[in-house]
């Protein structure tokens, strides 16, 4: 509290707000422990907002999902979720991998090594201009203290990105040492790449990984009828595209749905409305 109080400035302690995916949805996450893959009870973004706001023995929290179920909805939902909570004294920081992209392509790669949080922190201070940055003692001091919550969407484009700059494992090592002096350090990364990283190496740096789901049935439902409520015929337009989504059997084993497939089923239908 002393530390978010006198030691950061008032311009840096409300980041601007992310904008949520219309039309969020939540959805479930599952571990995995010795006795098979265990769904949580709570909620995608309500399990994260709830492991974000509090000291914990994780040095991060991992979610892995491949393209198309959510993740960058999910980073969003759980970013404005935080930055809304008035009795939250923290300021949270989201880095796109997608965005940093468009920089590096318009500015070229760098040539520094990326070990640290910092450094992605400054990647993504320029490619949004900002005038309001934090400076490496104050950054280090606010996620230190847990005064700042930092959300990387996309872990495994970075790797991509800078093949030759941004080493992995040192960047994780570093999370587990700031982590380890006050317990108090706040990081969710999502990465569509589930062999990232070794199940050990994630034990051994206190990293918790949790895998995204999908729609159940009842989310894709609540999604749809979220989507055209808009619509006089709403919850009959809604039922119409999940029967197709059942029809072209979209998905899996378990009957759940890409969230990606539901929106594309979706969109169709929309579209058709619009053109008449």
């Amino acid at each position: 509290n002393y530390i978010w109080e006198f030691c950061i400035d008032e311009s840096l302690k409300r980041i601007y707000p992310p904008s949520e995916i219309p039309n969020y949805t939540d959805q479930s996450m599952s571990y995995d422990t010795d006795d098979g893959e265990q769904i949580n009870e709570l909620s995608a973004r309500e399990l994260l907002v709830q492991r974000l706001q509090q000291p914990s023995a994780v040095s991060a929290h991992l979610v892995v999902a491949p393209g198309g179920m959510g993740k960058t909805s999910l980073c969003l939902a759980v970013a404005a979720k935080l930055y809304h909570r008035k009795d939250l004294k923290c300021s949270v920081v989201l880095i796109q991998a997608e965005f940093i992209k468009r920089y590096v392509a318009e500015n070229g790669v760098l040539g520094a090594r990326i070990d640290s949080m910092f450094q992605l922190y400054e990647l993504y201070a320029r490619y949004h201009h900002s005038d309001q940055v934090f400076d490496r003692n104050t950054f280090e001091l606010a996620f230190l203290s847990g005064s700042l919550v930092v959300i990387i969407d996309g872990l495994d484009e970075f790797v991509s990105l800078f093949p030759d700059t941004f080493n992995l494992d040192v960047f994780l090592a570093s999370l587990a040492e700031f982590h380890g002096e006050l317990g108090s350090s706040a990081v969710l990364l999502t990465t569509r790449n589930s062999q990232l990283v070794e199940f050990a190496r994630l034990d051994e740096l206190a990293i918790e990984r949790h895998n995204l789901l999908g729609f159940d049935r009842a989310t894709c439902e609540a999604y749809l009828r979220r989507r055209f409520r808009k619509y006089s015929e709403g919850k009959a337009i809604a039922a119409k595209v999940q029967s197709q989504i059942d029809k072209v059997q979209l998905h899996d084993p378990d009957g759940r749905v890409v969230p990606f497939f539901a929106d594309i089923a979706a969109t169709v239908v929309e579209d058709g409305i619009r053109d008449n």
